[in-house]
C-alpha cells in the first residue's frame, strides 16, 4: 500500500504541480477506500458458501486493482496497460503474503 500510495503521489505530482486541496483529497480517499473495498467482499454477499467466494473475491480484487491502475495511468499519462499491470502485481503479491500468513496460522 505504502509503495503504490508514494508512487501514485510522485505520478500526480508531475502532473498536477503543486495543488493541495486537502478537504478534496481527504473526500476522494474516503470514497476510493469504501467502494474499493467492497470489491473483495461482494463474492461473499453473493456467494453462500464461504470456501467457493474465496476465489470470486481474489479475482475481483486482481480486477479491481488493475482497472484502478489502468484509471491511474490515464490520469496521470502514462502507458494505461502497463500501469495496471503495476498495480496488479504488487496487490497479487501482497494477495498472496496475506494469504500464506493465514495458512500458517491455520497450522
Amino acid at each position: 500500500g505504502t509503495y503504490l500510495a508514494e508512487d501514485s503521489t510522485n505520478d500526480l505530482a508531475a502532473v498536477d504541480g503543486d495543488k493541495d486541496n486537502q478537504f478534496a483529497d481527504s473526500l476522494v480517499m474516503f470514497f476510493s477506500y469504501l467502494v474499493i473495498g467492497l470489491v473483495p467482499l461482494l463474492p461473499y454477499m453473493a456467494v453462500a458458501e464461504a470456501k467457493n467466494a474465496f476465489g470470486w473475491s481474489v479475482l475481483f480484487s486482481l480486477i479491481g486493482l488493475f482497472l484502478v491502475g489502468m484509471v491511474k495511468g490515464i490520469y496521470v499519462h502514462k502507458h494505461p496497460i502497463m500501469s495496471g499491470l503495476k498495480i496488479t502485481g504488487v496487490g497479487a503479491i501482497v494477495i498472496a503474503i496475506a494469504v500464506g500468513v493465514g495458512w500458517l496460522i491455520k497450522l
